[in-house]
């Protein structure tokens, strides 16, 4: 049977979870969690046995292998096999994987996007402050270094543009998505399109089965604490349209 591959590249804090949770409840697709982190693998809910087989030994020794192996298993009962990759948490050996697998056209590449840099930005600030990662339910007000921003803003923009840019240069199999998009009220709309570039025909609504907290930050004012001051810095930049004005 073919294994059909895919992977998920995105930044944290963009609703990689609420994306993987959905094609990983779909029948046909086991979609694993972040595989390459430092700390430890996280599978799908589909394969818990996972963690005590031997291959994870394999992770960052042998990626290739590692992956190869993961695949075969992950497909067993499966058609599509595939699995997050975050953007800012790579090291030396981690950076060197996520090559491989953006220059092999044997996996499909969903690019996982947070148009608002400034919620993003919050987000992450937020799980950095207390060191959680899924379920971060609630917020508190964050001090703003806008300087700190703007070189957030600028590489995780120079990140997407020259990662799409080679993807096309590569004829590579490539399909954008904005998280904006899955969390609005035509979300269907747009994993089905998710589906369609993977081979399907569409998927099944399956958005009651999944048990996920988002976390709610309100509105700016409420969430930055020098907001005035951030407000006036920005508003002269192209980030301005997220400022909630």
């Amino acid at each position: 049977m073919k294994i059909n591959k895919f992977v998920i590249i995105t930044q944290p804090r963009s609703g990689s979870n609420m994306l993987v949770n959905f094609l990983d409840i779909q029948k046909k697709i086991v979609c694993h969690y972040e595989i390459f982190n430092p700390k430890k693998p996280y599978y799908s809910f589909k394969t818990p046995e996972l963690e005590k087989l031997k291959i994870n030994k394999f992770r960052f020794k042998f990626p290739r292998i590692y992956l190869k192996l993961l695949s075969i298993y992950s497909s067993k009962k499966n058609m599509f096999f595939g699995f997050k990759f975050f953007i800012n948490s790579i090291n030396n050996k981690p950076l060197s994987i996520l090559n491989y697998v953006i220059n092999n056209k044997n996996f499909k590449k969903i690019i996982l996007i947070r148009k608002n840099i400034i919620r993003n930005y919050i987000s992450l600030k937020n799980a950095n402050m207390s060191d959680r990662w899924s379920n971060l339910k609630t917020s508190v007000k964050i001090n703003i270094d806008t300087k700190d921003f703007l070189n957030f803003a600028e590489n995780y923009e120079n990140y997407f543009t020259s990662l799409i840019l080679k993807l096309k240069e590569g004829n590579q199999d490539f399909h954008i998505v904005y998280y904006e998009d899955l969390d609005s009220i035509e979300y269907m709309k747009f994993y089905n399109e998710i589906a369609i570039f993977l081979g399907l025909d569409f998927f099944e609504d399956v958005s009651k089965k999944i048990f996920f907290n988002k976390q709610r930050v309100g509105s700016l004012e409420d969430s930055i604490e020098n907001f005035k001051e951030f407000k006036n810095d920005v508003i002269q930049t192209r980030y301005s349209i997220f400022l909630d004005l």
